[in-house]
């Protein structure tokens, strides 16, 4: 049994116990050639897809740049692919796509040597799209034009890029687009930007000018709220004050005489409902100073002294026919007027108070009377029965 035991074990013996062999690390030399084959492959399928670019085969050109950002995701070749993948798309018309493969270099590739021309390609991408060029949908199918997709793209070209030179075209560009896609808040979200965070930029004098005309449009009529075009005459103003030489100041300064006499036409409208539907003296000759305050010299001025005239000279508000069945409306005296006009301040706070939560819409409800002007040329002028707005 012993001898038997002995042979079994005499296998084990001088046998040692040995780790597992790790392969030597490569030396520096070994990853320079290293380093230096991957160069000289993703250069040779570089140089390939360019061939095949400029000979018009753009699908075999698109495999072998997918190859290079495939083999080599880390090297200035991949980065050199994604661009030149962008740039046959912009080709092709696939703006988005496009798009997106500048994208991947600005995000991915930060020490690109042609960084600054990625941004260049973006913008132009951006306002290709402004100009109403169709995108090809897989560079075969004409897509509908896509304004939303500029304004898209402006916005990420400011964001990619906020203190390069693109920035403030890109904002302004937006600005001009958003105005003409009836989009004024969009307009002056970008204006305003431009403005503030730009200051040194050659685009500044055009920003403010656009910036009052937009403004300026949002306003419905001069019955209504005349905020905007208060805002609109500051930023004419401001842009006088900072550009007393532009060649557009005396442009500036006529736009602010047409927007004061346009808040002049709101407090004469005022003034008449007071003058001609309540016979409230005190309240009408309020709203027809305030007239020649903001515009002494514009048309509604004018219109506001011939009325003060007539309040001074005695002579009384044309009659409406409910007069004649209910009487005149009293004259308040200015204690009567300062208590009324209290009232309707705290009528108003009331309302908005009550309105907190609710989704106001403003301007006229529906079917709100609209006051026609009264012909002051005659003696006698006659009431002109409110016009029905359309529903």
């Amino acid at each position: 049994m012993k001898k038997w035991l002995v042979f079994l074990l005499m296998p084990l013996v001088g046998c040692k116990h040995t780790a597992p062999v790790t392969p030597p690390e490569p030396t520096v030399q070994q990853q320079e050639i290293a380093e230096l084959s991957d160069k000289l492959s993703s250069l040779e399928l570089m140089n390939t897809g360019v061939s095949a670019q400029e000979a018009g085969n753009w699908f075999y050109a698109y495999q072998c740049y997918q190859k290079v950002i495939d083999r080599y995701p880390l090297t200035e070749m991949a980065a050199q692919a994604h661009y030149l993948i962008g740039k046959m798309l912009v080709l092709r018309k696939q703006f988005t796509d496009a798009f997106s493969e500048f994208d991947i270099v600005i995000k991915d590739y930060p020490s690109f040597e042609k960084y600054n021309q990625v941004i260049a390609d973006q913008f132009d991408v951006a306002v290709r799209l402004m100009q109403g060029e169709r995108p090809y949908y897989w560079g075969l199918i004409p897509g509908f034009r896509d304004y939303g997709k500029a304004l898209e793209f402006f916005d990420r070209v400011v964001d990619n890029a906020p203190y390069g030179e693109y920035a403030p075209k890109a904002l302004f560009y937006k600005a001009k687009l958003a105005l003409d896609r009836s989009r004024p808040e969009d307009a002056i979200v970008a204006l305003e930007r431009l403005i503030n965070d730009y200051k040194t930029s050659t685009m500044l004098p055009e920003a403010y000018m656009l910036l009052g005309k937009t403004y300026a449009s949002i306003s419905k009529g001069p019955q209504y709220d005349q905020r905007s075009t208060q805002k609109a005459i500051h930023t004419y103003e401001d842009f006088v004050r900072n550009f007393p030489k532009d060649e557009k100041v005396p442009e500036a300064e006529q736009q602010m005489a047409d927007l004061k006499d346009y808040m002049a036409q709101g407090k004469v409208f005022i003034g008449d409902f007071y003058y001609f539907h309540q016979n409230n003296l005190q309240a009408a000759r309020t709203f027809y100073n305030a007239a020649i305050s903001v515009a002494p010299e514009s048309k509604s001025a004018k219109r506001a002294k011939e009325v003060l005239e007539r309040i001074n000279k005695g002579v009384e508000c044309p009659r409406v026919w409910v007069d004649y069945l209910t009487g005149r409306p009293k004259h308040l005296s200015n204690k009567e007027f300062i208590e009324y006009a209290k009232l309707e301040h705290l009528a108003d706070e009331k309302f908005q108070v009550e309105s907190r939560g609710m989704q106001i819409v403003p301007g006229p409800a529906i079917g709100a009377p609209i006051m026609a002007p009264f012909d002051l040329t005659s003696d006698d002028p006659t009431f002109i029965e409110p016009v029905e707005e359309a529903k």
